[in-house]
């Protein structure tokens, strides 16, 4: 890839064009029935067919889960530039003196040059000798030269623009339900993370609550009792996600309003909470399988609006309210022993905190230490004597959702000392910062967020995406000599 490939040279010898080997390509559309290399058959190796958009599928096809592996634009394009630069092509040359012409429409469609890292592009790109050599690049590299220099950033997240079109995500975060305008909300929002965008899910049985804790397992969502300004819940709703539908599951124990939620192996642990008459210590799981709630060891003290989390087969919870006083504790439980260990305390109470893995550490995040809501941040790592402050978040916030989401943590909502809150940001462990990132459309506190990986619909989660305008392939076989 590094090499410097150098001027065109017309000494190479020819060669016949390259080909997969005889039978590769008998079961893909357009190539039925060629013979691939087999001289028998095909002297010369067809063009390949015409684009032709799929119908999508049905939302209710059964579709095997597929893990794809998430590459970034610049690793999809030295992907492209190995392939351009092999002998598997359609040129009568050696690839070396092969140019991009016959790959413009491939290279425009489906490598964002728009969504490349500036300093890449221009180093690794624009300077390649494969697209300085033919001027039919230039519109393209022109149109991306103009994107870089652009003071608009979103103009590089353009969905309209073949060059910036953002890629479905892999995984999508959900905001679901909350606080908001005096009143609980059921509504779902989905963020899409490659387009910077927030969108409505529409979604059937929806019954507003608050202060409530979701986990996703498998292919559906869990939304844990909660509040709906006049009933504590101890029901369970069961979110399908192809069918964005709600199903009630079996009913915990307690009521709980202000719970702490967290999954693990296949199992929610639902913990704490107010019951509408006393805060709560105790812990029990649901199993999906048998759709049944199981009674585990409480906790060493009782707490509600506290956040919790799982880390190297453990389940975490952190501060909270006990009634009295917002609480810096925080504990431990081992499930293989049903058993709670008492951690080091954090740096001061949080109440409305949340809590979240991340990078092998447990982070705790803003709240309310009964005088202010709280922007700072800690992190505990397993084993270690006590918690180490971590970069404050841009503003304060309590009764807030927090997920990891692609490398990065999250926190959206909350109420922050005013009102109740739009706002979204990240952090990012890598280079220690904050970001700001787009609001959601719904302001609301005591929401709960979680992320869903590996839908086989979801696009129907992202924001939507027109069709490319499809690509015109030249006809290959006039490179042939």
């Amino acid at each position: 890839m590094d090499e410097d490939l150098g001027a065109f040279d017309p000494t190479i010898p020819e060669e016949g064009p390259s080909a997969p080997p005889a039978g590769w390509l008998d079961d893909v559309q357009g190539y039925q029935g060629h013979g691939g290399a087999d001289p028998a058959h095909n002297p010369l190796y067809p063009p390949p067919p015409a684009y032709s958009p799929q119908p999508e599928l049905n939302r209710n096809t059964s579709v095997p889960e597929v893990r794809v592996p998430v590459v970034s634009e610049d690793e999809a394009r030295t992907a492209l530039l190995q392939f351009v630069e092999s002998k598997w092509n359609y040129s009568t040359k050696p690839a070396r003196n092969m140019t991009f012409r016959t790959l413009q429409p491939v290279v425009v469609y489906r490598v964002r040059m728009g969504l490349m890292d500036p300093e890449y592009f221009l180093s690794r790109v624009e300077s390649h000798p494969l697209v300085r050599r033919d001027a039919r690049c230039s519109p393209a590299v022109t149109a991306v030269l103009r994107l870089i220099g652009a003071c608009d950033a979103s103009a590089r997240l353009d969905v309209l623009n073949p060059l910036t079109r953002p890629r479905l995500p892999p995984a999508v975060l959900l905001a679901v339900g909350g606080w908001s305008g005096g009143a609980p909300t059921g509504s779902v929002e989905s963020y899409d993370e490659r387009a910077d965008r927030w969108v409505g899910v529409p979604v059937e049985g929806e019954e507003p609550r608050a202060y409530h804790g979701v986990v996703v397992l498998g292919d559906a969502l869990y939304c844990v009792g909660g509040f709906d300004g006049v009933q504590y819940f101890n029901s369970v709703r069961r979110f399908d996600l192809a069918a964005c539908h709600w199903r009630p599951a079996a009913p915990m124990h307690a009521r709980r309003c202000y719970v702490s939620v967290a999954a693990l192996d296949g199992c929610v642990y639902a913990m704490g909470g107010y019951d509408g008459h006393e805060r709560l210590s105790s812990l029990e799981r649901y199993r999906p399988h048998g759709n049944q709630w199981t009674p585990l060891a409480a906790m060493s003290e009782a707490r509600s609006d506290a956040s919790a989390t799982t880390l190297h087969g453990k389940v975490y919870i952190c501060g909270g309210f006990n009634g009295s006083v917002c609480l810096e504790s925080a504990e431990c439980y081992d499930p293989r022993a049903d058993q709670w260990t008492l951690l080091p305390p954090m740096g001061g109470p949080r109440s409305g905190v949340g809590v979240a893995a991340y990078r092998d550490q447990v982070y705790a995040l803003g709240g309310f230490d009964g005088v202010d809501r709280l922007l700072s941040v800690e992190a505990f790592s397993p084993g270690a004597a006590a918690w180490r402050p971590a970069p404050a978040m841009l503003g304060p916030r309590s009764n807030f959702g927090v997920e990891v989401l692609e490398g990065r943590l999250y926190v959206a909502g909350g109420f922050n000392g005013h009102s109740t809150s739009f706002s979204v940001e990240r952090y990012d462990g890598a280079t220690g910062a904050w970001s700001a990132v787009r609001d959601m459309a719904v302001h609301r506190s005591a929401l709960s967020c979680c992320v869903v990986t590996g839908l086989a619909d979801v696009a129907e989660y992202a924001f939507p995406r027109p069709p490319p305008a499809p690509p015109t392939l030249p006809d290959a076989r006039e490179d042939f000599d």
